[in-house]
């Protein structure tokens, strides 16, 4: 491949220009200052100032991603790369986790400063997308995507300890944290869709990058906090021990099974969506409604499920079935 860059990509004036801005700014305020006020609802009770700022940052960190992870690829459709080239390319994210979640979490435990080290992931990400934008060869994608990754893939691991540390000692649940990553998700893609569609996925780095900002600015109201969740000591007999639980064994593979074509699933949906003829307003939308009923299940589940290991695999199974259903009914579209 000479060149992804083709002529008239991005035939922007500047009234479509405006247009866009307009179009991104307001939803981006509703959402904002309606997701203020129903914290602050929620909270009037119990005032904590803090945690409503984590729900919030939890929100729009979930939501910043979902843009890279729902539209990136159309993107990289655009400027010429065939499909086996855009599932190579976002292949590399779980190779380079298995480096990068390790290196985090160890220099997180280290510092005893996990807002600190978030900070650092956040800004590694966010100077490292636009270099991913400007990259003009397969090459140079594949290289810049990497160290992207580097910094990228273990955000979700870290927020979770993030969460766990703040919530450490208080009667708060991390369910009802996890839930505004959903919200986040699930809005934020909805609204993106019409966005990207006026804008272009060229523009796409703008929008992510805006959305990890206001992300960052939740971060710094965060007070600080100098402790990580305390680490369990691993030793050989205890690794053998669970291993040769069924119930612990069968969950593994089980996940590994469904992890497997649920990456196929994200990576592909959008290009599939646009291939029958649909538009990338149709691609958000698609995510918010697989994403939306996950905020029902974490309030059934976080109220109902009884935690006990076989209660537990025995839902995933079911919904491991679920998925394989989805799948066969996409696929008959």
């Amino acid at each position: 491949m000479e060149n992804y860059l083709k002529d008239g990509l991005y035939p922007f004036s500047m009234r479509d220009t405006l247009k866009g801005k307009r179009l991104f700014w307001t939803p981006l305020f509703l959402i904002v200052f309606g997701l203020k006020g129903m914290t602050y609802l929620q909270n009037m009770d119990n005032a904590q100032p803090s945690l409503t700022s984590l729900k919030l940052f939890n929100f729009f960190i979930y939501g910043t991603m979902v843009i890279f992870t729902g539209f990136f690829q159309l993107y990289l459709q655009d400027i010429g790369m065939s499909k086996i080239e855009i599932g190579s390319l976002m292949a590399i994210a779980p190779f380079v986790s298995i480096f990068a979640n390790p290196f985090w979490g160890f220099w997180s435990d280290r510092a005893a400063n996990i807002k600190r080290v978030l900070l650092i992931m956040m800004t590694g990400t966010l100077l490292l997308v636009q270099f991913v934008f400007q990259a003009n060869t397969y090459a140079m994608i594949y290289m810049t995507m990497i160290f992207f990754y580097f910094f990228q893939t273990p955000m979700f691991s870290q927020t979770n300890s993030l969460i766990l540390t703040y919530i450490d000692g208080t009667q708060q649940k991390f369910g009802s944290f996890r839930l505004w990553g959903s919200l986040g998700w699930a809005l934020t893609a909805i609204v993106a869709g019409p966005v990207i569609d006026q804008l272009g996925s060229g523009r796409i780095s703008i929008v992510f990058s805006i959305m990890l900002l206001v992300a960052a600015l939740f971060m710094f109201t965060l007070p600080s906090i100098q402790k990580t969740t305390a680490s369990a000591t691993v030793n050989l007999r205890g690794l053998t021990r669970l291993f040769l639980n069924p119930h612990f064994v069968w969950f593994i593979l089980l996940g590994i099974m469904v992890s497997i074509p649920n990456t196929a699933n994200n990576t592909f949906m959008s290009l599939y969506i646009l291939e029958l003829g649909g538009t990338k307003q149709m691609v958000g939308l698609a995510i918010f409604l697989s994403s939306i009923f996950e905020v029902a299940i974490f309030i059934l589940f976080d109220r109902f499920l009884k935690r006990k290991i076989n209660v537990l695999v025995g839902c995933l199974t079911i919904v491991s079935l679920l998925f394989a259903l989805r799948w066969l009914l996409m696929a008959e579209a």
